[in-house]
Formats: structure tokens, sequence, C-alpha cells
């Protein structure tokens, strides 16, 4: 499981901590590595685009997918806890670690 352009790095830190959360939950067996990449290629194709941004899009994409098809998480599950990121972010002090309180 190679993340794109590792010379380069991630543009941003939640495109680094998507990539280990994939690479935690294969490692876990919430889905195999082989499931991971079709999922991941699927969306990669359905989305398009080019770069680190849209690559991490579809990275999230696919978690999502892949937790809601094995029942790891509903939908709502997932549409909440976006949501309570949100909130948590538009509620932190420029500077400050973002810390959902839930």
């Amino acid at each position: 499981m190679n993340a794109p352009d590792q010379d380069k790095g991630f543009d941003e830190p939640w495109q680094a901590h998507a990539w280990v959360i994939a690479r935690d939950l294969c490692a876990r067996g919430v889905f195999s590595p082989g499931e991971w990449s079709a999922a991941l290629g699927a969306k990669l194709r359905a989305r398009g685009g080019d770069g680190n941004l849209a690559y991490y899009e579809a990275v999230l994409d696919a978690l999502e997918s892949l937790l809601a098809e094995k029942g790891a998480a509903s939908s709502s599950e997932l549409a909440q806890l976006k949501e309570d990121w949100r909130e948590a972010y538009e509620h932190t002090p420029h500077g400050q670690p973002v810390v959902l309180r839930k």
C-alpha cells in the first residue's frame, strides 16, 4: 500500500491521517488489501482529477464506502462524525489542534 509520490510528502495533515487509517484498517482485517485496492481504484476512476487533493479525496470516499459495506460504520454514523469534526474545526482557534469532544 504505497502512497502517491512519497518523495513529495503530503500536502495536508489530514491526507497522512487518511492514509494511516486505511493502512490500519487493512492490517486489522476490516478489509483486505485487494478490497482496498479495488475500492480506491474505482473511486479514482470515478472522480478523475489529478494531484494529491483528488487522490486523497478518493481515499476518503473509498474508506467511507468500505466501512459502510463491511458494516463497520453506517452512512449516518459517518455523516454525523463528519459534522462533529466540521464543528470542532470551526470552533478551534487558529493555530490550535482540533479536538473532537464526543
